[in-house]
């Protein structure tokens, strides 16, 4: 995927993805300040997608002096016990034209 407007494949991981946003951003920044500004619904518009309304996506820009690390929840150690939201169920009852692979989300 070289421009930001095409749609992704089904199964983009989501360090591709995280690239992608990234170069836009420093090429672009009307975009970087949309995509700190409404994180969820530049994401979605990237990616064609809307984002159910419990799903968070969070935009941060990293200052030189600092380093962020994100810990994604352990889903096996979660799995045994994990039960889904009537949301979360309604959301895969019939399947999804685009998975969002790396967050466990199917949306439409």
């Amino acid at each position: 995927m070289s421009e930001m407007n095409q749609q992704p494949s089904d199964g983009m991981s989501k360090h591709a993805l995280e690239r992608e946003l990234i170069a836009r951003a420093y090429k672009d920044t009307t975009f970087k300040q949309k995509l700190l500004s409404n994180p969820k619904a530049t994401v979605g518009e990237i990616l064609g997608v809307e984002f159910p309304e419990y799903y968070e996506v969070k935009v941060f820009e990293q200052p030189t002096n600092s380093l962020y690390l994100v810990i994604p929840q352990n889903i096996e150690s979660n799995s045994a016990n994990a039960e889904l939201s009537e949301e979360e169920l309604e959301a895969v009852a019939g399947g999804c034209s685009f998975k969002v692979l790396w967050s466990g989300l199917c949306v439409d």
